[in-house]
Order: C-alpha cells, then structure tokens, then sequence
C-alpha cells in the first residue's frame, strides 16, 4: 500500500507530538514541572475538536494560543487570557490561553495535566520540524463498532510503517 488511508477500515489517521514540559501561568504564578505539551494536527478533524461547555472551538487557533482542559488550569489557577510560559530544550515561549476547553473529546487524551498547541508550533519549539512521535489511528464504524478491526489494523499498520521510512 502507498498511502495509510489504504489500510482496510481505517478511517483517519494524524500525527501528533506529545511532550513533557515545564509550565508556568505567570499570571496567577503557579508552575507545574511535569505537563504534557500535545502538538495536534489542525487538519484531524476525525478525531474531534476541542469543546467549551459543549460548544465546538476552531482547532486552527493562532501561533500564540493554546488550549487548555478544566484539570491542568485548575493546578495552575489559569483563566481565560492567561499568559503561560512553556519551558523546553529550546528556551522559554510563551503563549496566551484562547480557552479552557472541556476534559472530553479532543482534550481527554491529555491522560494528565496538558496544553495543546497546533502540531506545526510545537514543532517549532520543540525543534522538531516535521517530526512527529505518535500516530494516532481512528478504525471505521465509531467508538464502539470499530473496535472489531483493532487486531487487523494494527497487523496492517505495523506491515506498512516497516516498509516506510518516518
């Protein structure tokens, strides 16, 4: 197979970063060593958008935004237009907080405290251009019926990515 979305009942496929990180709300002053900085794919929309109070957000948000769930702004005492600094390898950024989105869809897979920023930015300043270390794959058929294909996509998934260069 040439392309991943050739695999049988698989209906999407996205990469994304997931990376420890320092974080401080420098409005509040309340700072956490051990978040998880996710880098999503703006262009994923099968696996969901964030939610405010069950309204859906954009998932493009700009440069200097990020997304937070309820959880992780409660350990920082973050609000809405927050300023948090993010710590990595690469130095200190900073960003504003657009909203604090809802502990389901999208932001349920932070597992633990997170900020999530688009894929593109978090590669920027993770320093990790066009990289990315999880691939996330959603099979056809939804949350319940498509769990019957788990085996043979992950046989299928496992065929392809030994065969390709990432």
């Amino acid at each position: 197979k040439e392309n991943v979305m050739d695999i049988e009942n698989v209906e999407g496929v996205t990469g994304e970063i997931e990376e420890k990180v320092a974080v401080i709300d420098l409005t509040s002053g309340q700072a956490e060593a051990d978040f998880t900085l996710i880098g999503y794919n703006i262009n994923s929309v099968e696996f969901g958008k964030f939610q405010r109070q069950g309204l859906d957000l954009p998932l493009k948000i700009d440069e200097n935004e990020l997304y937070i769930d309820r959880r992780s702004a409660d350990v920082l005492d973050a609000h809405k237009g927050d300023e948090i600094q993010i710590q990595t390898m690469n130095g200190l950024f900073h960003f504003r907080i657009k909203a604090i989105v809802d502990e389901d869809s999208r932001a349920g897979w932070g597992l633990g405290t997170a900020v999530f920023i688009p894929l593109e930015v978090a590669q920027e300043i993770l320093g990790v251009h066009d990289s990315v270390n999880i691939i996330k794959v959603t099979n056809d058929g939804g949350v319940r019926s498509g769990e019957k294909h788990c085996d043979q996509v992950v046989k299928d998934m496992e065929v392809f990515l030994d065969g390709h260069q990432y």
